[in-house]
């Protein structure tokens, strides 16, 4: 493996500077710029130094998401993958995960984002708890308890 280029590592470090990349996120942006071998021996520097760790981001992400109570099991597991971690350290991440409180997320989050719905609003409610990635199961709980709907 060669070494960086005086270029390519300094464009790798501004990009983590700027938030936090997957190692797939970042090696595609510095793709774009520079050639394979010069993306590989940045990113080689960088996980040596442990500046770039997929385990440890996964872990700060699902804790974010799991904080800010907008999505469920599936759809923090869905945003996770889309940012290119693997699914090893997805799992790792959401190995602690604890689906009792997904029932209260989700109800939370129908009541912020419809205040004044009503039982004529229970399906457009369900597509988007469903979107954001709470099961069926929650679902139609909170349909069930909010909205009256069987």
């Amino acid at each position: 493996m060669t070494s960086p280029s005086r270029a390519c590592l300094p464009a790798a470090v501004k990009l983590l500077a700027a938030r936090d990349h997957s190692e797939q996120e970042l090696r595609r942006k510095l793709l774009r710029r520079y050639g394979g071998e010069e993306t590989d021996a940045a990113l080689a520097v960088l996980k040596a130094r442990g500046y770039l760790n997929d385990d440890y981001l996964a872990g700060r992400l699902a804790a974010r998401y799991i904080e800010d109570g907008q999505h469920g099991r599936l759809g923090i597991r869905r945003r996770l993958m889309e940012r290119g971690l693997s699914k090893t350290a997805v799992d790792a991440a959401l190995a602690g995960y604890d689906p009792s409180g997904e029932y209260d997320r989700a109800i939370a989050l129908a009541a912020r984002r419809f205040p004044r719905a009503t039982a004529a609003d229970a399906p457009k409610v369900g597509r988007f708890l469903a979107a954001r990635g709470f099961d069926g199961e929650t679902v139609l709980a909170v349909l069930r308890h909010a909205y009256g709907y069987d």
